[in-house]
């Protein structure tokens, strides 16, 4: 189960490590570290042939080492990754005090499953803090600690944790973490009501007051298929045309073409452009060839001559 729902999410295979928190004989501890390292393979082969990197990413950076048989500098970039992420994880308040006990928490749901379950000797206990402390380990070495991305990565680990703890009637420890998160409640509330006031509605009257804006996006559902018999319609972003966080034009994409066909986006991120692919271009600038299929105040539509692989 672990590795069918890796296949939806790559970090939903660690809970798979709760296999080796209970005692087995030497036959067969070799026989599921070796069920478990064909898996673990079978999702590499995943992630690296069917799932586009993020590019400056952690993962990507190590991985691209790993591919050049580069291990000490693999190992070295995770360990340099390791620290920076502790550092962060555990002094950085980011948004607010709820933000740096919501990671204390997690810690220490972690650590207790672990002592509880080595010193009393109780699998499922062991078994869950060995799964904590696997997500806690990957998010430091592999990915990014901060702007929530940390909270996000870890919520559903912390929910089965406390979910172990309940079965096992650890009542104590539970009303320690529910104290804890209700004394910086308040605290959420706040920057909830501060996010709002200073996100979300000044978004939303930016939308109001950017019709035209609003209009020339949505107009690109006009543009024609460049092949006959393709399923989609393939659009490249130049860097910098328009922010995509709270972004007024990126929400205005349309998602389907006025003859039906889905459109798509390709972004450039970190000024890292790949081989174009793409039957559209959206620019700023003119296009360098040919007139635009679609010139607007704020874009330009070129069409590019690139055929896609069929």
């Amino acid at each position: 189960m672990p590795l069918f729902f890796g296949f939806t999410r790559q970090s939903n295979f660690l809970y798979s490590v709760g296999v080796f928190g209970r005692r087995m004989s030497a036959s067969r501890l070799v026989l599921m570290f070796a069920l478990w390292t064909f898996s673990f393979l079978l999702l590499l082969a995943d992630i690296n042939f069917l799932h586009a990197s993020f590019p400056g990413g952690k993962l990507a950076n190590v991985a691209q080492m790993l591919a050049q048989l580069d291990l000490f500098g693999a190992g070295r970039e995770l360990a340099a990754n390791a620290v920076r992420g502790a550092q962060r994880f555990f002094t950085s308040p980011e948004d607010g005090g709820f933000y740096l006990v919501a990671r204390y928490v997690f810690v220490a749901a972690t650590v207790y499953c672990l002592a509880v379950g080595f010193v009393r000797v109780q699998p499922r206990l062991l078994a869950a803090g060995m799964v904590g402390l696997a997500f806690f380990a990957a998010l430091l070495t592999l990915y990014d600690v901060g702007d929530w991305r940390d909270l996000r990565s870890l919520a559903g680990v912390t929910v089965f944790l406390m979910v172990v703890l309940g079965q096992h009637r650890r009542k104590a420890f539970l009303l320690l973490v529910l104290l804890a998160q209700l004394a910086t409640y308040p605290a959420l509330v706040s920057y909830g009501s501060e996010f709002n006031n200073l996100r979300v509605i000044p978004f939303r009257n930016q939308v109001q007051a950017a019709d035209a804006e609003v209009a020339a996006y949505k107009a690109l559902s006009a543009l024609p298929a460049t092949r006959p018999g393709e399923d989609f319609i393939l659009l490249s972003v130049d860097a910098g045309l328009f922010p995509t966080d709270m972004g007024v034009a990126y929400l205005s994409l349309p998602v389907r073409s006025d003859s039906g066909l889905a459109m798509r986006y390709t972004f450039q991120r970190y000024g890292l452009a790949g081989a174009s692919q793409a039957d559209y271009r959206l620019s700023a600038q003119p296009c360098p060839d040919r007139p635009a299929v679609l010139s607007t105040s704020f874009f330009q539509v070129c069409r590019l001559v690139v055929q896609r692989d069929p």
